[in-house]
């Protein structure tokens, strides 16, 4: 009896041993992985094979445990919801560095943090109070057609040229969409607006019906802050994972 009790107390000993040194080989890796990723800034550790590779076993697992849920499994985001495809050639904020990536990760879109990006929303023309931040008039249906009509022009689609002229006009007037978008509707990345040019959408599938949605009712994204759910290596792992999988589309150039 006390032999086997003696057996049993070795056997549980050595897992425990075996438990602990597998962890303490787990933080050694982590912390010797921290190290190599902290340092500097994303950009230049985005240019190193070696980082990339380290950075991308992590990154694949916290991007299927915190972002697949949105953007997808294949990184192609969700137009329904306005998840944007994070291996295009398109940013909304930013040019696609990892800098930036690393920063809305960070901080987030409309997340309550106030280092996030917060700068503008979609307004909803269709509203009484189109817009919470400051007074601007609303839009009827058929001003808002006619906007719709003017941003087929601006993407080179075939459009009404009667009702385009008029949305030409709203969109550089009252409805002040030149403010954010610019005046030749080529958007601004400092603030997230999308160019209205390209055929690439946020929302829907560029169709009239899904550009009146958009504008009649609004729209305000958001994306969470991650500064207090995950460490910095983890964010920077993210960042530099998403900036190489989209490098088909961009160079890997700081």
């Amino acid at each position: 009896m006390r032999s086997g009790w003696r057996s049993r107390r070795l056997l549980f000993a050595l897992v425990a041993a075996t438990i602990v040194g597998a962890g303490l080989i787990w933080r050694a890796r982590e912390t010797s992985l921290e190290a190599a990723l902290l340092p500097g800034d994303a950009d230049a550790a985005v240019l190193s094979p070696s980082l990339r590779a380290s950075a991308s076993a992590r990154a694949k697992r916290l991007y299927a445990a915190h972002c697949a849920n949105c953007h997808g499994a294949d990184l192609k985001g969700d137009h329904r919801f306005g998840a944007p495809n994070l291996i295009d050639a398109d940013w909304l904020y930013g040019n696609g560095r990892a800098s930036e990536i690393e920063q809305t990760l960070t901080f987030g879109i409309r997340s309550g943090n106030p280092k996030g990006r917060n700068l503008a929303s979609m307004p909803a023309f269709s509203e009484p109070e189109p817009y919470a931040r400051y007074q601007i008039p609303p839009l009827d249906p058929q001003d808002v057609r006619d906007v719709v009509e003017y941003i087929f022009v601006l993407g080179a689609r075939p459009a009404d040229p009667v009702a385009a002229r008029r949305g030409d006009v709203i969109y550089h007037t009252r409805g002040g969409c030149y403010d954010c978008h610019g005046a030749d509707g080529s958007g601004d990345e400092a603030i997230g607006a999308p160019n209205l040019k390209d055929a690439v959408w946020l929302y829907g599938d560029g169709s009239r019906a899904a550009i009146f949605e958009t504008i009649a009712h609004g729209r305000a994204g958001a994306c969470p802050a991650w500064i207090h759910r995950l460490s910095a290596a983890d964010i920077r792992s993210l960042a530099i994972w998403i900036r190489a999988r989209s490098s088909s589309q961009r160079p890997l150039t700081p």
